[in-house]
């Protein structure tokens, strides 16, 4: 979820693709950020339901390094100081136990070396991205590797896709396990289970996750956020309850987090034009 991380700030140097077609669907969008950081940034990246390939570079000695990045449930604050080069591949939920013979749950709010999860094949990708000439490489190297674990792997449990068309469809309601229930006609211990497994999170997170995601796109795009009229559009009960439930995901208040983005000189035709190239 690039397009919120640290409220925008870095949204004026992130370039967001969407994927080829034939791997739409595992792969959400790729993006990187090309321009080199010098200086000591801290950026706040938000909960998110996805799991990310992510391989950068430094200004220190080696290649770089390619990670798998797992779900995370609440917010981190990451030191991109000294960053070269950052090229991100987020995965659909529901993709890593098909493509990388693992649980998300095992790197819930972690990361870990790809060639950690699926050994040597993870070493030979690690070399050949870190040997790519430019960004257009890199994207190639990590989709050709892509493509032949499609092919060896499963595809997505289809009550992942039920619980995602869930919450997309209800974008502004409050959704949960009962409704799941209903749309799948599965037992709330046997989607419990599954969701555990293929996404790594417990459907209420990634609901409030969801929600939070889509009432901050909204207030990105605003000059001034009437947070009490969001709240009540977005399927909080009211402000107090956004404001809790905000710090409960991201440790400060919307007003706050928004000004991590503002500060920095991101505005919201940035945001704007960059939510529109991730889904278009």
């Amino acid at each position: 979820m690039i397009t919120l991380d640290q409220a925008g700030r870095d949204l004026g140097r992130t370039v967001v693709l969407s994927p080829p077609a034939d791997l739409a669907g595992v792969v959400e969008y790729y993006w990187y950020e090309a321009e080199p950081l010098v200086s000591n940034v801290s950026c706040r990246v938000v909960p998110d339901p996805s799991s990310h390939l992510i391989f950068k570079t430094g200004s220190g000695p080696g290649g770089g390094s390619l990670r798998v990045v797992g779900p995370r449930s609440t917010f981190v604050d990451i030191d991109k100081t000294g960053r070269q080069l950052t090229v991100g591949v987020r995965l659909r939920p529901g993709s890593v136990p098909g493509l990388l013979g693992c649980s998300p749950a095992d790197l819930l709010d972690r990361s870990a070396a790809l060639q950690e999860i699926v050994g040597h094949s993870g070493v030979v990708l690690t070399e050949r991205v870190q040997e790519a000439v430019d960004v257009s490489v890199v994207i190639a190297q990590i989709s050709a590797y892509l493509r032949a674990r499609m092919v060896a792997g499963r595809v997505r449990d289809w009550r992942v896709d039920a619980a995602q068309h869930l919450l997309v469809s209800s974008a502004h309601k409050r959704v949960g396990m009962a409704q799941l229930v209903e749309a799948t006609g599965n037992s709330e211990r046997t989607l419990r289970n599954i969701l555990r497994s293929e996404i790594g999170l417990a459907f209420k997170r990634w609901a409030q996750i969801h929600r939070l995601s889509t009432l901050l796109h909204e207030a990105l795009a605003l000059a001034e956020p009437h947070w009490a009229s969001l709240a009540v559009a977005g399927g909080y009960c009211d402000q107090p309850h956004l404001i809790r439930e905000h710090r409960q995901l991201l440790g400060e208040t919307p007003a706050q987090f928004l000004r991590r983005g503002r500060g920095a000189g991101s505005s919201p035709a940035e945001s704007s034009n960059l939510l529109a190239a991730q889904t278009g």
